[in-house]
């Protein structure tokens, strides 16, 4: 009786943590719809929330975003294509701002969150995102791919 409260007592302490985690960090999906290529909209978040807002991108477009938050433990990351969890802009070192040229085509993730500090404490962001994303053209979308080579005077010429 004893060692099958005890099996009892461990089975419940190595379930809990987990669906408490998992309870506490809620994660939710906005797909943006950018109006002549940009979008300004506000929002606000508790504790372990976090907001992925989604963009498609084409190859070769700039995107510009700007992140205004009313608290200091509250940043962004950008997420390329296909990725959940590896950024390739992280705003808590490198700002509240981004601007460059994407290389690659996808859905592209602004994921909005709070510092896990700030999240502890089940504190409140409000902040303001300005997106803006430069138009395709049809050079980096469906263009096809030219170009001469000249090696010793033997020209070549490659196309894709």
């Amino acid at each position: 009786m004893k060692r099958a409260l005890v099996s009892l007592s461990l089975l419940l302490c190595t379930l809990l943590p987990g669906n408490t985690l998992l309870a506490a960090g809620e994660m939710r999906e906005e797909a943006l719809a950018l109006s002549q290529g940009n979008l300004s909209l506000k929002g606000t978040l508790n504790g372990y929330e976090i907001v992925d807002y989604l963009l498609p991108v084409a190859p070769g477009q700039s995107l510009q975003v700007h992140f205004r938050p009313d608290n200091l433990a509250g940043y962004f990351n950008l997420l390329p294509p296909g990725s959940q969890d590896v950024a390739i802009f992280i705003g808590s070192s490198a700002g509240n701002d981004f601007a460059g040229t994407l290389s690659v085509a996808g859905t592209y993730r602004i994921r909005v969150y709070l510092m896990r500090s700030a999240a502890r404490r089940n504190e409140t962001l409000h902040y303001a995102l300005e997106v803006s994303l430069s138009p395709a053209t049809a050079s980096a979308t469906n263009a096809p791919f030219e170009q001469t080579l000249a090696l010793h005077g033997i020209s070549f010429k490659v196309s894709a």
